[in-house]
């Protein structure tokens, strides 16, 4: 349609004549005829839009960090490459969203399997019997954490469908 007004046009008719062929407004045809003359285009130009505020290298060094500390949260991303003074939690969420992270639960640690709590059973039962004396000769060298139960959820950066 806008050719078909700048043809109309450059053939000598009057802006007035081509909106009432085409039953457009005056102003339509006026604004495509400027646009015309000024750009020699009928195309419009893309758009730039609202600047971002953080950089390219700020978002790689964003996913990075997301990758190396997993169960940061994005406040503490934020903290530790100095985004939060520029960006909020919510826009850093976003460039990690868009880089393909996304805040999931942690993957459950398996708890003591029945056959674990027999032979923690059976050992306790063994070296009831020792005394102070006794245990003051063993070295202890594992120190393990065992979780017995679940009190909280970790979330962890990581790709969909990823464990």
């Amino acid at each position: 349609m806008r050719l078909l007004i700048i043809l109309k046009i450059q053939d000598g008719d009057s802006q007035r004549k081509v909106f009432s062929d085409f039953n457009v407004c005056v102003s339509a045809v006026r604004k495509i005829w400027n646009k015309f003359q000024v750009t020699s285009s009928i195309i419009d130009k893309n758009r730039t839009g609202r600047p971002k505020k953080c950089s390219v290298k700020d978002q790689r060094q964003l996913h990075r960090q997301a990758q190396k500390q997993s169960c940061a949260s994005a406040h503490e991303l934020g903290i530790q490459l100095n985004l939060l003074s520029i960006v909020c939690k919510r826009t850093i969420r976003r460039y990690l969203h868009n880089s393909g992270l996304y805040a999931q639960v942690n993957a459950r640690k398996p708890l003591l399997t029945k056959s674990q709590v027999k032979q923690r059973l059976a050992c306790c039962k063994v070296y009831s019997a020792f005394g102070t004396a006794d245990f003051n000769q063993i070295v202890f060298s594992d120190e393990a954490k065992i979780v017995t139960f679940f009190n909280t959820r970790r979330y962890v950066w990581r790709p969909k469908n990823s464990r």
